[in-house]
C-alpha cells in the first residue's frame, strides 16, 4: 500500500496523462490535506529534472506555465524552452501555490484530459456548432467534424472530412488548425470553407475574411500557400499539388453554409453535381436540357423533390423518378 509521500512521488514522476484514479485522489487530497508536503516535491522534482531536462516536447502547455513561473521568481532570461510532462506539472504546483490560488478548479483543469467529440451530418443534413474557444462551425451534408471539449495547449486543433464554414474566434497566442485529407489549414480568426470530402479527387479552402494558411502533410513534397479573402486553395490529391486562385464569389459561401444557393444563369449540368453532392442521389440530364439556364434561388435543406419542382419550373422541363434516380428532361 502506498503512503502519502510515494503516492505525489509517482504522479510527479509520470509522463503524460493521468489515469482517472490518480486524478480523483489527488484533488481530494488538495481538498482535504496540507499541501506542505506537496509544495517540498514539486519543488525537490522541479529541481532535479532542470539538470537532465530532455529536448522533447509534450502536448502539454509547458512552455506559458513556466514563463508564468520565470516572471514570479524574477528570472528574466528563461531557463528552457521547451520542458517534459512531469517537469510542467511541478512547475505549475509551484506556481499556483506560491501565488496563493492552488484550489480544485484550476488542478483540475490542468489534469483532466480533454473529451473528443465527433459530429455528423447525414446526406441532405446540415448543423453548426459552437466550439469551446467561441469559433461557429457550419456542418454541409455528409461531414464528421471531431474537436475536443476544450482546448489545452499552444495550438487549437481539429479534424474535418467532409465540407464546412468556419467562423474562427481570433485568439492569436493560440492558432486555429484543421486537418483535412491530405492537408492542414491554419488561421488566427477568420471566415472560410473547406471542401474536403474524401471521394473528391481535390480539395479547396475559401477564404471569406483574414488570412488563412494552408499546406499539404506530405512530408516529402510539402507545400504552402497562403491566402486572404476572395482567395481559394485546390490541393489535388492526386498530384499532390497545391496551388492558389482569386475567387471572387467567396462570400457567397456565406448563404451557401445555410444551405442558400444562389445562381445567375447557371446551366443545368453545372447545377446538378450541387444536388448530387447534398443529397446524395444520382440525376441523369436529357441532352436537349443540360444547357438550360437558372436564375433563382434554391434552398438545399429542402427535400430534394421541391428542389427539383421549383428548379423545372423556372427552367420549363420536367423530372420523373426511377429508383435512386432522378431524370430531367
Amino acid at each position: 500500500m502506498e503512503d502519502t509521500n510515494e503516492r505525489l512521488k509517482r504522479i510527479l514522476a509520470r509522463e503524460g496523462e493521468y489515469n482517472e484514479d490518480d486524478r480523483r485522489w489527488l484533488l481530494d487530497y488538495l481538498d482535504n490535506t496540507d499541501t506542505e508536503a506537496l509544495r517540498y516535491l514539486a519543488e525537490t522534482q522541479y529541481r532535479d529534472d532542470l539538470g537532465t531536462v530532455r529536448q522533447s516536447l509534450s502536448p502539454v502547455d509547458s512552455r506559458r506555465i513556466l514563463e508564468k513561473l520565470h516572471r514570479k521568481i524574477g528570472v528574466k532570461r528563461p531557463l528552457i524552452s521547451r520542458l517534459p510532462f512531469r517537469m510542467a506539472v511541478a512547475a505549475s504546483l509551484l506556481l499556483m501555490m506560491s501565488i496563493g490560488f492552488l484550489y480544485r478548479g484550476a488542478i483540475s483543469d490542468r489534469l483532466s484530459a480533454a473529451r473528443l467529440t465527433t459530429l455528423t451530418t447525414t446526406w441532405g443534413e446540415r448543423k453548426k456548432v459552437l466550439l469551446a474557444d467561441g469559433t461557429q462551425v457550419w456542418l454541409s451534408p455528409g461531414t464528421k467534424l471531431s474537436y475536443p471539449d476544450r482546448f489545452h495547449g499552444d495550438t487549437r486543433t481539429i479534424s474535418l472530412e467532409g465540407e464546412a464554414f468556419f467562423n474562427v474566434a481570433h485568439d492569436a497566442g493560440h492558432p486555429f488548425i484543421i486537418n483535412s485529407g491530405g492537408i492542414s489549414t491554419t488561421v488566427l480568426g477568420t471566415s472560410f470553407n473547406i471542401d474536403a470530402y474524401r471521394d473528391h479527387t481535390s480539395m479547396s479552402i475559401t477564404v471569406v475574411t483574414g488570412k488563412v494558411a494552408v499546406a499539404s502533410q506530405e512530408h516529402v513534397t510539402r507545400q504552402q500557400v497562403v491566402m486572404t479573402a476572395n482567395q481559394r486553395a485546390v490541393y489535388n490529391k492526386a498530384t499532390n499539388s497545391l496551388t492558389r486562385e482569386d475567387y471572387p464569389e467567396a462570400s457567397a459561401y456565406l448563404a451557401e453554409r445555410e444551405g442558400i444557393f444562389t445562381y445567375r444563369g447557371a446551366r443545368l449540368h453545372n447545377i446538378t453535381p450541387e444536388l448530387v453532392e447534398q443529397y446524395h442521389i444520382r440525376v441523369l440530364l436529357h441532352d436537349d436540357v443540360r444547357n438550360k439556364a437558372f436564375y433563382g434561388t434554391l434552398d438545399l435543406k429542402e427535400p430534394v423533390e421541391q428542389v427539383l419542382n421549383k428548379l423545372c419550373l423556372v427552367t420549363n422541363v420536367s423530372w420523373q423518378k426511377s429508383g435512386n434516380t432522378y431524370i430531367i428532361k
